[in-house]
């Protein structure tokens, strides 16, 4: 059920058109949250039927970057073509904070807490990077990225440049 609430403020008190603008923007608002909500509730109980684990970046470095949309799910084998949260053989992984990171399976769970390698590092923030739309966040200058087969530093001001996973080059770093 959607609520209107009554605002005696002049601006709306003096034009109809104008309440029945607000109203109608707040309606399309509201039931946008609806939507999320009811997308939420519904994806839930799939996400906790996956295993989870607690990835830990070694003390020495590197750490894990995020970014405007941190949440990643690839195919455990590489395949090609649609995916989603409740296929089996995915990976879902996001940064919980520099040190830390999330990552669920439905099959072949690793332990609980696994302390990463640089590797599994660079992977995960390779993931997150090809997953940003427009932003990405470090606590350094640079962060490690799994590229052609082997670990690379990259530096934030560089990320504008590098090769997408569907080969464009059109990643802006946070502007």
């Amino acid at each position: 059920m959607v609520k209107f609430f009554y605002c005696k403020c002049k601006f709306f008190c003096c034009d109809v058109s104008k309440i029945c603008a607000f109203r109608e923007i707040l309606t399309k608002k509201t039931i946008g949250i609806f939507v999320c909500i009811n997308t939420f509730d519904k994806m839930l109980p799939i996400l906790g039927e996956r295993t989870w684990s607690l990835i830990i970046s070694p003390p020495e470095g590197p750490e894990f970057i995020c970014s405007d949309h941190p949440v990643t799910i690839n195919w455990k084998s590489g395949r090609k073509g649609p995916i989603g949260l409740g296929l089996r053989e995915t990976e879902v992984f996001f940064p919980l904070s520099r040190r830390a990171g999330f990552y669920g399976t439905f099959e072949d769970p690793l332990k609980e807490v696994v302390h990463a390698k640089p590797g599994n590092v660079a992977t995960m923030n390779r993931r997150v990077m090809f997953n940003a739309e427009r932003h990405l966040f470090s606590p350094l200058e640079s962060f490690v990225m799994w590229i052609k087969g082997e670990i690379k530093t990259i530096k934030l001001g560089d990320v504008d440049y590098l090769p997408m996973a569907d080969g464009n080059k059109n990643m802006t770093k946070g502007r």
